[in-house]
C-alpha cells in the first residue's frame, strides 16, 4: 500500500497492531544525485527519495501511528543518520500521541533504526 495515497484504507485495515516496520524512502532530494548508478538497477527512484528533507514518508506514517498503534505498540523505521533529531523535534511538535523513544545505529552506521511510541494514559 501507497502509505500517502492510501491513508485512509490503511486506517480502515489495521487496529491495534503491536509493531510497525518500515524502510520508507528517507533519503533527501539533494542526495539522489549522489548516489551509485547500480542502485537504480535494483532500486525504483521513489523507493529511495524521501523528499527535500528526507521525511515525506516518514511524517504521513507517523501521523497515521495513533489510529492503528496498539497501547503498547511501536514504529520501528529505518532512517537516515541526520534523521533522528528531525524526527524527535517533529513528533514532539505534531503528535501528541506519540513519543520518541531512542534510536540504534546499524553496524555499518550509514543508517539507523528509530523507536516511537504511543504515550501511554
Amino acid at each position: 500500500m501507497d502509505v500517502i495515497k492510501d491513508a485512509d484504507r490503511m486506517l480502515g485495515l489495521f487496529s491495534s497492531i503491536s509493531a510497525l516496520v518500515s524502510n520508507p524512502p528517507y533519503l533527501f532530494s539533494e542526495d539522489m544525485a549522489s548516489l551509485e548508478p547500480e542502485i537504480f538497477r535494483f532500486e525504483d527512484y521513489a523507493a529511495l527519495d524521501g523528499g527535500e528533507d528526507g521525511l515525506n514518508v516518514i511524517r504521513q506514517i507517523l501521523t497515521l501511528a495513533p489510529g492503528f498503534l496498539s497501547n503498547r505498540g511501536r514504529v520501528y523505521l529505518e532512517v537516515d543518520p541526520r534523521h533522528p533529531p528531525l524526527i524527535r523535534q517533529w513528533v514532539e511538535e505534531n503528535v501528541e500521541e506519540l513519543r520518541y523513544m531512542e534510536t540504534r545505529h546499524d553496524v555499518s552506521s550509514r543508517s539507523v533504526k528509530t523507536l516511537i511510541q504511543p504515550i501511554l494514559a
